[in-house]
């Protein structure tokens, strides 16, 4: 199982490309000692229609 992080802290964000489209998320993770940081981007389409 892999090591969880320490610390984990993450903005998610709507923004609207076109009408009825959006986009989002950012998320930051800290690990104990050296194990290092980490850092995950989550793109997501939406359409409504």
């Amino acid at each position: 199982m892999p090591e969880l992080p320490r610390k984990q802290y993450g903005v998610a964000a709507s923004y609207a490309l076109f009408e009825n489209v959006t986009t989002s998320e950012f998320l930051h993770g800290e690990f104990a000692d050296d194990a290092g940081d980490r850092d995950l981007v989550t793109v997501q389409l939406a359409v409504e229609f």
